[in-house]
């Protein structure tokens, strides 16, 4: 388990449900798509967004900032694509609440 600060305190998170699918792309409902550093900061956004399923994941080669699709539903058609991972997040195998303290749109 993996473990995300809030400010009520440290709350455990579930850890991805499916591996790693490289060099493809869900396509699906993109509820929000954000700028990011690493793809660690992706499932972060992910986890803490409540209707966040899953997340496509587009690492570009020489971009400092990388591309990252929240996804309001983790049914969808694989696509293969170059330079692309998405991962299945599964929240409800634990009980833990999220989307409550952060809110993407701050930053």
């Amino acid at each position: 388990m993996t473990c995300l600060f809030f400010r009520d305190g440290c709350r455990k998170a579930p850890i991805l449900r499916s591996k790693p699918m490289l060099n493809q792309f869900l396509e699906s409902d993109v509820a929000l798509e954000v700028k990011v550093v690493s793809e660690l900061q992706c499932w972060d956004y992910c986890i803490r967004q409540k209707d966040c399923k899953a997340y496509n994941y587009y690492h570009a080669i020489g971009q400092s900032l990388k591309t990252c699709q929240l996804l309001s539903n983790d049914v969808g058609l694989p696509i293969p694509q170059k330079g692309c991972t998405y991962h299945i997040v599964d929240k409800k195998k634990e009980n833990i609440k999220v989307g409550s303290d952060f809110n993407v749109s701050s930053f």
